[in-house]
């Protein structure tokens, strides 16, 4: 799963694409892949986008704004967000270091 993560953190970086990256989750054999309708971040989103981990087994492309989710609040709920290429715990809205 380390793996994953790190596929996943590569994307939101902008040292892979979309598709590299559901090319290379698939041969890790993830359970999700990326939705191009879904989870596209464009290199001038790079700063505001991340993806959201809320467990249903898909990630959500959401906003960040001073290290908060914008229009999002995970509440007490485990959630991670990956954000330019790191892992974040989520708190309420707030992005936590792990």
């Amino acid at each position: 799963m380390n793996h994953i993560a790190e596929l996943i953190g590569k994307y939101t970086a902008g040292e892979a694409t979309l598709e590299d990256t559901n090319k290379a989750l698939k041969e890790e054999g993830a359970a999700f892949h990326l939705d191009p309708d879904r989870n596209t971040i464009a290199d001038d989103e790079r700063q505001r986008f991340g993806l959201l981990d809320t467990g249903t087994g898909s990630l959500d492309k959401v906003e960040i704004a001073g290290m908060k989710l914008v229009n999002c609040d995970v509440g007490d709920m485990y959630a991670l967000c990956t954000f330019n290429g790191q892992t974040y715990k989520v708190k309420g809205t707030e992005l936590v270091e792990e």
